[in-house]
């Protein structure tokens, strides 16, 4: 299928328009006149938007698989933008986050002034270190001052996972009407198949729910490092979690274990990549593939600054530039992401009962 053909572009106007509205409405110009807007694909379920600053005196849409550099970004689910009630709540939603990022005095766009002041001086090094301190700050406050989002995701992404259980204990059947000498205890179409489950085998998929709920605890905290103080935790409250996830969220968020996060590290251990896939179930790697990579050679360059083995000689004020650029995409990629997450009333916790009647929010 083509991106025209999965797209509403009519609604993909309304949201860039109303945004541009809203920015210029609060006396933020970033634009001579109308921006140029690349629309493209990203990870299959997101629409990117990149409004470019080309000096047109009305907007103009390109659909493309490779955008432009913009001035900035805009991402939105197909399925939001599918709603056109939506559209004005996610254009006032991305407006503030780009406002937000303008206006306040904050550690990400405080590093950002001092980048683009020391590239207009040529200190080329030193502007890489600083860019490499904003990326690592603006990341960690995105990943814990949106903790209440954490493992929740597409109620559709959870029903694939709950198909699987009832196929593997289920009962095959052609038609609705069917005699048992069992206890009914769930049904379901899958694919246009009804399955049901005795009263036994949904016990038992509500087991191994329960286990995939403890192993995603056990597994996160041994790749952390706080195992033993989680279990002391548990231990104290008779060895019962508090709702979901709460004591694992009470020693995260203490700042201690805040650093067991390693937010310069892209690809590695407890990095970027691992901490949004494994709480927000955010891919960025399916995402952004060769922009992480990219981001990690530049990193890796402000390793060799650091240790005084590059010189301002040795860099190019366009690669900083094209940092600057990829860091700007992500972080809009992901705030939007998370953002979008209040709006979207299929969002839920992947772990703990898959019985589809119960409020999981």
């Amino acid at each position: 299928m083509s991106l025209k053909e999965e797209i509403n572009e009519e609604n993909v106007k309304l949201l860039v328009e109303s945004v541009v509205d809203i920015l210029n409405n609060s006396e933020i110009q970033l634009f001579q006149n109308k921006p140029t807007v690349d629309i493209f694909m990203k990870g299959g379920d997101s629409i990117g938007m990149s409004l470019i600053d080309d000096g047109k005196t009305n907007f103009e849409y390109n659909l493309c698989s490779k955008p432009r550099k913009g001035e900035i970004y805009l991402f939105a689910d197909k399925s939001l933008l599918l709603d056109a009630k939506l559209i004005k709540i996610l254009a006032v939603d991305q407006a503030k986050r780009i406002i937000d990022e303008i206006q306040e005095g904050t550690a990400y766009r405080l590093n950002i002034e001092r980048v683009i002041k020391l590239i207009k001086n040529k200190h080329y090094s030193v502007a890489v270190v600083f860019l490499v301190s904003a990326f690592e700050n603006a990341m960690r406050d995105i990943f814990f001052q949106n903790n209440v989002f954490w493992f929740y995701r597409s109620q559709s992404e959870v029903y694939n996972i709950e198909d699987y259980y009832v196929k593997k204990y289920g009962i095959k059947i052609k038609e609705l009407k069917i005699k048992t000498s069992f206890r009914l205890g769930y049904d379901k179409d899958i694919d246009g198949e009804k399955w049901i489950l005795t009263k036994t085998d949904y016990n038992k998929c509500l087991k191994w729910k329960r286990i995939e709920y403890w192993n995603k605890i056990y597994s996160t905290c041994k790749k952390i490092g706080i195992y033993d103080d989680y279990i002391k935790k548990l231990i104290a409250n008779n060895n019962r979690e508090i709702g979901q996830f709460d004591i694992l969220k009470d020693l995260l968020l203490d700042p201690t274990n805040r650093s067991k996060f390693n937010f310069q590290r892209i690809l590695h251990k407890n990095g970027v990549c691992w901490a949004f896939k494994n709480f927000y179930y955010i891919d960025l790697e399916k995402n952004y593939k060769t922009d992480l990579n990219d981001l990690e050679n530049y990193f890796q360059k402000r390793h060799a600054i650091i240790h005084g083995k590059l010189e301002d000689t040795e860099i190019k004020k366009e690669d900083i530039e094209d940092m600057m650029d990829i860091i700007n995409r992500i972080l809009s990629f992901l705030k939007d992401k998370i953002n979008q997450f209040k709006l979207n009333p299929n969002v839920i916790l992947q772990y703990g009962t898959f019985d589809k009647t119960k409020d999981y929010i």
